[in-house]
């Protein structure tokens, strides 16, 4: 290992054993006392490199997750394949299913280095698997999506101890522009979790089967809702006390003909997140992120 100092001055190290130290990993710098060696957007795999101070040899202090006494990693056919998804500020966490149905959590103490024991987090209907979890950076909350056959559900937590299972219906899991929260909609009612209130429950129903919500505060959202029979998106609401109020928000031209929107998805692994809208033949690719005192959306290449 070499250590460059701001004066210039190098000093090196000639070995540090750690595990797949020739592989086409990550090496970021923390500050100057740390080092975090492992897959970019895979916590589990980072290893914790620090020295006592910048004149010290650098030594291996936190070991990968992964590597960690205690994980139950569930693999294999009949089952939903452990996952390890991370919050800021919240510990590092171990799901899965052994038999697509009941699913558990694991917590990681990075100073013991071990894991928990597995506890019930939420049972769902049999054949479950997880989702599309993929992020680009972690979210507020934790937030899994689970497919169960033709449906989709969502495992919801604020605090890494209290559980929310929601149906997501026809309406997709909402994000916020910066990931600090999350929402769940159907045609009564939408749940907005965050951090800060942990859920909120909000009298903001969706109207039509493409409809998107996403939340922009702890008690607030904005919703993509159709302006024709063919359901795409065509006018932007936003919340308040009374339910929707349409906004003066201009819509980009989305060119998708006669074709009718038959579905919406939510593309959580890029910031702002993108909502993508399809049909029989068409589809679209639409990002809502704030602009001055309202709202900017834009299409993206789909």
């Amino acid at each position: 290992m070499l250590t460059v100092a701001a004066s210039g001055t190098e000093t090196q190290q000639t070995t540090i054993d750690v595990d797949d130290a020739c592989a086409d990993v990550r090496l970021a710098n923390a500050d100057a006392t740390t080092v975090f060696f492992g897959e970019a957007g895979y916590p589990e795999s980072t290893i914790t490199i620090t020295g006592p101070n910048t004149a010290s040899p650098w030594a291996v202090t936190g070991i990968a997750p992964e590597k960690a006494p205690g994980p139950v990693r569930h693999r294999g056919k009949g089952t939903a394949t452990t996952l390890f998804p991370s919050s800021p500020g919240l510990p590092l966490l171990a799901v899965g299913s052994p038999d697509e149905e009941t699913f558990y959590a694991q917590s990681y103490d990075p100073v013991a280095q071990h894991w928990s024991e597995p506890r019930s987090i939420g049972r769902s209907i049999p054949g479950c698997t997880r989702g599309d979890n993929f992020i680009h950076e972690p979210l507020g909350v934790f937030a899994l999506r689970l497919t169960c056959g033709r449906k989709q559900r969502v495992l919801v937590s604020t605090d890494a101890q209290v559980w929310h299972e929601v149906w997501l219906s026809r309406t997709p899991l909402g994000v916020s522009p910066d990931g600090a929260y999350v929402s769940a909609s159907n045609r009564k009612r939408t749940l907005v979790f965050s951090r800060e209130r942990g859920l909120v429950r909000l009298p903001l129903p969706t109207r039509a089967r493409c409809d998107v919500v996403q939340p922009v505060a702890p008690d607030a959202a904005i919703r993509l809702t159709t302006t024709s029979k063919r359901g795409w998106p065509g006018r932007l609401d936003e919340s308040t006390v009374n339910g929707w109020r349409r906004t003066r928000t201009d819509l980009p031209r989305l060119h998708i003909g006669t074709d009718r929107c038959t579905k919406a998805d939510a593309d959580v692994y890029v910031r702002p997140v993108q909502y993508s809208f399809h049909g029989t033949t068409r589809a679209v690719g639409l990002t809502v992120a704030p602009s001055g005192d309202g709202w900017k959306v834009r299409r993206t290449l789909y």
